[in-house]
């Protein structure tokens, strides 16, 4: 282990992380994560849909890379998320059952 995070650990000194920048539209097939939830996007988006998700905090992610631990996202989930006349109502009920998950024992998103 290295002395350094074994000091920060120690004293308990940790950063939140940062909002990554959004970056490009990701194709169909690229996971993204917000906070604790994780979805796979199954079709093509267009440039609207990924702006808005990129202002509600959903980010792409590489899970090859990614050790943190995710709670996904049906793909009926998924797909209502995208849908212009039910996003709003479906974000709202994800991140509710987000907050749920922080309260059970063990559980801690990533930040």
């Amino acid at each position: 282990m290295n002395p350094i995070h074994a000091l920060r650990k120690l004293f308990g000194i940790r950063r939140r992380r940062q909002l990554p920048p959004a970056g490009p539209k990701p194709p169909p097939g690229s996971n993204l994560a917000r906070n604790g939830l994780h979805l796979r996007l199954k079709t093509p988006i267009d440039d609207e849909q990924w702006d808005w998700l990129c202002m509600m905090g959903w980010r792409r992610v590489d899970m090859r890379t990614d050790r943190r631990n995710y709670e996904t996202l049906s793909s009926k989930a998924g797909r209502a998320l995208l849908d212009k006349e039910r996003r709003e109502a479906t974000h709202a009920s994800i991140v509710a059952w987000e907050q749920t998950l922080g309260d059970k024992e063990g559980y801690r998103a990533p930040s």
